[in-house]
C-alpha cells in the first residue's frame, strides 16, 4: 500500500510540473523570454488615429476584438485583427498607430468598425522589459473610448 501512495504522489507531483512546464513555455512563445513586467501605456486618439504609447520603445503589437457575451473556451470569443514588430533595433518608437506603416505587420490589419454590445477591442504592447494592455471601444461618431462592459 504505501507503494502505491508514492507512486500517486510521483505521479501527481510530475503531472503538476509538466502542466506548469508547458504552460510557461506556450506564454514564453515557445522558448522566447517573456517581457517582466507591466510596463506604463497611454492612449491618445490623433486626428482619428488610435495610437498607443509604451514607456519604453514597442517590439510587438497583437490587436483582438473580444466578445464578452461568449464563454472564454469559446473560439469565436476573440478574433485577431492586427499584429506587427518593430524590426528597427534601436530605432524602434515608443509610441504606434493602429495599423502602423513603420512597423512590419505580421497579421494584416482590419478596419476598426463600431463595436458591438458587449465587444471591445485589445491592444498588447511588448518591449524589451515588460508589456502592457489597453481595452477600448469605438463609438458610432467613429471616436475612442475606454471599454467598460
Amino acid at each position: 500500500m504505501a507503494f502505491g501512495v508514492s507512486v500517486r504522489r510521483w505521479w501527481v507531483r510530475g503531472a503538476a510540473l509538466a502542466a506548469a512546464s508547458a504552460l510557461a513555455a506556450c506564454a514564453g512563445g515557445g522558448g522566447s523570454a517573456r517581457p517582466a513586467r507591466q510596463l506604463k501605456i497611454a492612449v491618445t486618439e490623433t486626428g482619428g488615429d488610435f495610437v498607443i504609447s509604451l514607456e519604453e520603445p514597442v517590439r510587438t503589437v497583437t490587436c483582438m476584438e473580444r466578445d464578452f457575451r461568449r464563454g472564454a473556451v469559446d473560439p469565436m470569443a476573440a478574433r485577431l485583427i492586427w499584429s506587427a514588430r518593430c524590426t528597427a533595433g534601436r530605432d524602434c518608437l515608443t509610441s504606434v498607430r493602429y495599423n502602423d506603416a513603420a512597423l512590419e505587420t505580421t497579421s494584416p490589419a482590419q478596419r476598426l468598425t463600431t463595436s458591438e454590445q458587449g465587444t471591445c477591442y485589445e491592444c498588447a504592447l511588448a518591449g524589451d522589459h515588460g508589456q502592457a494592455a489597453v481595452r477600448f471601444r469605438v463609438t458610432t461618431r467613429g471616436g475612442f473610448e475606454p471599454c467598460r462592459l
